[in-house]
């Protein structure tokens, strides 16, 4: 019984963090690709990339506080910004405006901190991939002033699954009683 417990729990944590990192949006639309870096630090490198392009093109490339739009891929010049240009609270989310089918893929988030040296080989202190699905199909869901806000999605994905880890543990924790006071209840009437 314990093993199907921690099954099933596994089986929905995994779920749900996948879903939280899935977009569907139309054509045409404004897309917030969410990424949140550590806090309190200064960021000085962000890239926002798709491992599937067939070039060395960046979705969004920053370095020591500065965009290098010359580093894009052409189909991202002038399509991409910041959402927070500060990047207050580790926000490195970013905009990806008027999307095409052409945009479906894989987008992953690289972000790294001022170092003690700055002739160190600047390495990701924290990513997060993203994957983006852009179709003609469903509803507007999400839809907020012309930008799709995946953040919305996270909450409709963990309320769901806060309460079956609930119920699944509790039910757990009532059969594991039921078993102790039984067993209690045995030993007390034996001779």
């Amino acid at each position: 019984m314990y093993s199907l417990v921690v099954i099933v729990f596994i089986t929905l944590i995994s779920a749900s963090f996948q879903e939280l990192n899935k977009v569907k949006v139309k054509t045409g639309e404004n897309v917030i690709l969410q990424c949140d870096g550590p806090k309190d630090v200064q960021i000085t490198l962000l890239e926002w990339i798709r491992p599937d392009l067939n070039s060395d093109g960046y979705v969004f490339f920053y370095r020591d506080e500065r965009l290098y739009e010359n580093y894009l891929h052409p189909s991202f010049v002038g399509r991409v910004e910041l959402m927070d240009p500060k990047m207050k609270n580790g926000d490195v989310s970013v905009i990806l405006r008027n999307v095409t089918d052409t945009d479906t893929g894989t987008y992953n988030c690289y972000v790294s901190v001022s170092k003690a040296s700055r002739r160190q080989r600047a390495t990701p202190d924290f990513s997060k991939t993203i994957e983006l699905l852009v179709d003609d199909s469903g509803d507007g869901a999400g839809h907020m002033g012309g930008i799709k806000d995946i953040r919305g999605h996270g909450a409709a994905a963990v309320v769901p699954f806060i309460g079956v880890v609930a119920l699944t543990l509790g039910v757990f924790l009532k059969r594991k009683r039921n078993n102790l006071l039984i067993s209690t209840d045995e030993e007390c009437q034996q001779p």
